[in-house]
């Protein structure tokens, strides 16, 4: 049973395309389509690469729905894309779907959530942790692309650009005057997604995750959300430091998920 993690995290994708200024997405060739329930989003062009992908699998996925999605892709003239599939939609089909449009299987994460009544935890932190204001959305946006390493021009003005919609909200922890992590959440109608958890190297151990994780459980509690969704990496030995520090604060695991990635050369 899926129970709409999928969905949540899908949803969230297209309210941020649509959250884009108008002019931004035609300068940037942005595009969200629903093929089937999948959530298909595209910014052909260099260091777009991120945005292009398919999620929201809630079933295993059919041959003609994969041969849907690459249809698009190759009519946007996408040159990369990535396939997000939990592990419950790999059926025995499933590699000969791969195999028939050149899909390589890449890292391997992990779908956490929680739902009402959301717990309350108290974060052990001395760094300062608020919601950004709209003045601190660039330096904000900066920081997070920053440290996953695609500081890119269009990733920052599209990102900005769709914090102007009230549905997302970014906290930030302060080191002094020093914005030193980050943390998104959307609000929709009835859950949360979770996304942008970014600490500097610098900063890494001193409690910025647990603090942001906490600012946006209660963010999504006040929404009046009763399922929280997120993801996180998985390492060599099991659930990574961000899973484990999710788990203490009452996520709880679902599914391992697989990124699946599509070339037009393939």
């Amino acid at each position: 049973m899926t129970a709409g993690y999928e969905r949540t995290e899908a949803s969230m994708l297209l309210a941020l395309t649509d959250a884009t200024d108008p002019a931004l997405a035609r300068r940037y060739d942005m595009d969200a389509a629903t093929i089937g329930e999948v959530v298909v989003t595209s910014r052909p062009g260099p260091d777009m690469a991120f945005w292009c992908q398919a999620v929201g699998f809630e079933a295993p996925p059919t041959a003609g729905l994969i041969e849907e999605i690459v249809a698009h892709f190759r009519a946007r003239d996408v040159e990369v894309a990535r396939f997000v599939l939990p592990a419950y939609a790999e059926t025995p089909e499933w590699p000969a779907i791969a195999e028939k449009h050149g899909l390589t299987a890449g890292e391997t994460g992990l779908k956490l959530a929680m739902r009402a009544p959301l717990p309350y935890f108290t974060p052990h932190t001395d760094l300062r942790t608020a919601r950004i204001a709209p003045d601190e959305r660039e330096r904000w946006a900066t920081l997070m692309w920053g440290v996953f390493d695609m500081e890119f021009e269009a990733n920052i003005a599209v990102t900005v650009s769709a914090l102007d919609d009230p549905a997302f909200e970014a906290y930030a922890c302060w080191d002094g005057d020093e914005m030193v992590a980050t943390g998104l959440v959307w609000l929709g109608p009835d859950s949360a997604h979770l996304s942008s958890g970014a600490t500097l190297a610098s900063h890494r151990r001193r409690g910025a995750q647990q603090a942001l994780l906490a600012a946006r459980v209660e963010a999504a509690r006040r929404a009046g959300c009763s399922l929280v969704v997120n993801e996180s990496g998985v390492a060599a030995e099991g659930y990574n430091d961000s899973a484990r520090n999710q788990i203490r604060v009452g996520f709880t695991p679902q599914y391992s998920r697989r990124t699946w990635t599509w070339t037009a050369e393939a």
